[in-house]
C-alpha cells in the first residue's frame, strides 16, 4: 500500500480509502469485520457522510468504535455534511448547519474529533465569510483536524479561498482526482479509489 502524508498533522494516509456508503444494511458485526479486512491490507482512509442511511451509517460505525476504541488512531476518518435530507434535499452550508452537523457526527460516529471534514454538494447559496468562521471555531475546538470540500470547481474553490477559511485548511474535491489545495500552495496528489462508494444513490453522493 502506498500512503500520502495529509493535512495539517503530515498523518500518513492510504492511496485507497474505503467508502463506507452502503454499510447501513450491514450488522455491526460485519462492520467491524469490513474495517479490520481494510487495516490488515493496508488501509487506513475512511470516507463517511452524515446523510449516508440517513445517519445510519455513521452509527453503524459508531457502534464498533464504542466497542472497539483500539481502532480509532489506526483509522483516518473522513465524514461530510451539507446534504440536509428533510420533507425535501436542500444543500446548506450555513454556520449554524455546520456546527450543528459536526456535532451530530461526532455523536453518532462515538469519537472526539475527525480527521477530515468536507463540505458536500455544493450550496448556491452559501456564505464563504460564514463557512470560514464555522472552520476556525471547529478547528479550535479540536472537533475536526482538516477541511475540504466534496464536487466544487476551480472557481467556487476560489471563493472559498478568498474568504480564507483557516490558512492551514485543505480544500479538497473527492474523486475521480483529489486536489488539496491550500491558500498558500496547490498539489496534485495520485489518484484516490473510493471503493464500496462508487454507485450513485438518489439523494446525491
Amino acid at each position: 500500500m502506498r500512503y500520502i502524508k495529509f493535512g495539517e498533522r503530515q498523518k500518513e494516509v492510504s492511496e485507497v480509502v474505503l467508502g463506507l456508503m452502503r454499510i447501513s444494511e450491514m450488522t455491526v458485526d460485519q462492520v467491524e469485520d469490513l474495517i479490520e479486512s481494510a487495516l490488515e491490507v493496508g488501509i487506513n482512509a475512511f470516507d463517511i457522510a452524515d446523510c449516508y442511511g440517513h445517519g445510519k451509517c455513521e452509527q453503524i460505525l459508531g457502534e464498533v468504535l464504542k466497542r472497539r476504541p483500539d481502532l480509532r488512531e489506526k483509522m483516518w476518518i473522513q465524514s461530510k455534511c451539507g446534504i440536509r435530507m428533510e420533507e425535501f434535499t436542500y444543500f446548506d452550508f450555513s454556520k449554524e448547519h455546520i456546527l450543528e452537523a459536526v456535532d451530530g457526527i461526532l455523536e453518532r460516529l462515538n469519537v472526539d474529533y475527525i480527521d477530515s471534514l468536507l463540505l458536500h454538494r455544493p450550496d448556491a447559496l452559501m456564505e464563504p465569510a460564514e463557512i470560514a468562521e464555522a472552520f476556525d471555531l471547529l478547528k479550535s475546538q479540536g472537533k475536526v483536524i482538516d477541511f475540504g470540500v466534496s464536487n466544487q470547481n476551480p472557481m467556487m474553490m476560489a471563493l472559498d479561498a478568498d474568504a480564507r477559511i483557516t490558512s492551514d485548511s485543505l480544500i479538497a474535491p473527492t474523486p475521480p482526482w483529489m486536489i488539496l489545495t491550500t491558500t498558500s500552495s496547490l498539489l496534485s496528489l495520485s489518484r484516490l479509489c473510493l471503493i464500496a462508494s462508487t454507485e450513485p444513490c438518489t439523494s446525491a453522493l
